[in-house]
This record gives C-alpha cells, sequence and structure tokens, in this order.
C-alpha cells in the first residue's frame, strides 16, 4: 500500500473537505485553487470529483 504524503503548513480556505467532509487537518494531501482560493484535499480523488463539479459542494 503506498503512503500518502501530507502537506504541512499549507492554508486552505476550508475546515472539512467538501467531499468527504472530513476535518482538513487529519490529512491534507492536495490542493486546487478554486476562484481565487486555495481549497484542501484529502485525496486526488476528492479533488477529482471536486473539480468536476465545484458547484455541487459549495455551502449556500
Amino acid at each position: 500500500m503506498e503512503q500518502k504524503k501530507m502537506l504541512k503548513d499549507v492554508a486552505v480556505i476550508n475546515t472539512v473537505y467538501p467531499v468527504c467532509h472530513m476535518k482538513t487537518s487529519e490529512s491534507l494531501n492536495d490542493t486546487l485553487v478554486y476562484k481565487g482560493s486555495l481549497y484542501g484535499f484529502c485525496s486526488p480523488e476528492c479533488k477529482k470529483e471536486f473539480k468536476g463539479r465545484p458547484e455541487s459542494f459549495m455551502v449556500r
């Protein structure tokens, strides 16, 4: 099993992951800039899902 590398000292706008709803402080592994803000993700899979339909994950 591949070990994931956690990102450290990265300030993202979200406190929970938009796709899986885990806390970003637990395992930040990837980021994406969306509409000028830096979002954090726990995995490339969650990032890919977010990129495919970001508006569906935005809190209204």
